[in-house]
Formats: C-alpha cells, sequence, structure tokens
C-alpha cells in the first residue's frame, strides 16, 4: 500500500478525475490517506480519519516513505485552533485552516521536503 499526505492548504476531494465533479469533502495541510489508484493527472485516494473517497490532482501530495508514514501514524498532531494559522516556508507562506493537523519535528518545525 502506499500512502500520501497533504502539501497544501486545502485541498478539493473529487468524486470523479475532473475540476468540474462533485467535492465530496476537502483535505486538509497535513491530512494523511492511502493511495489507491494512479492516473495521469489524478489519484485516487481513502482519507485516513474519515474514510472518504475521491480523486485530487497530482502534485497536491507527497507520497510517503515507510518511516514517514509510522512516524505521522504514531505521532501526536498539533491541531490549528479556530483562528487558523500561517505556515511560512523559504519561499512562501500560506494560510492553515482550523482543524488542519500539524506533525512536528524536533524543534516545533514541519518537513515539507519529499
Amino acid at each position: 500500500m502506499k500512502y500520501g499526505i497533504c502539501t497544501l492548504a486545502l485541498v478539493p476531494l473529487r468524486s470523479e478525475q475532473a475540476h468540474r465533479s462533485e467535492m465530496v469533502s476537502q483535505v486538509l495541510f497535513g491530512e494523511l490517506f492511502e493511495i489507491l489508484d494512479e492516473q495521469a493527472d489524478w489519484t485516487s485516494i481513502r482519507l485516513l480519519e474519515t474514510d472518504y473517497l475521491g480523486w485530487i490532482q497530482n502534485g497536491q501530495f507527497q507520497e510517503l516513505n515507510d518511516l514517514d508514514r509510522q512516524h505521522y501514524l504514531s505521532g501526536k498532531p498539533t491541531i490549528v485552533g479556530r483562528e487558523g494559522g500561517v505556515l511560512f516556508t523559504d519561499t512562501t507562506q500560506f494560510q492553515l485552516c482550523h482543524g488542519t493537523k500539524l506533525y512536528l519535528n524536533t524543534g516545533n518545525t514541519v518537513n515539507l521536503s519529499p
């Protein structure tokens, strides 16, 4: 089995492989999922926490290796509060929604590298 993690603030989870298809849910930054099928532009996933099924566009997530997957599954996340938050990188920043789970490393940082 392959697993992934959302690396954008918010990603639409679609019922079909098209931008115009129904949005069945949203995937928040740091949310974990199982990769079910990979196509040229879209990947079928199952969200681990809610079991929602759908398609996300390729490039909106990072595939996890076994070590990273275990880190996330065994770790206790910090949850962004109702005011939201901002994630800063070396080159950009983006808003984090209420409820976003952050799996912090030593030093209270988030690793976005593949």
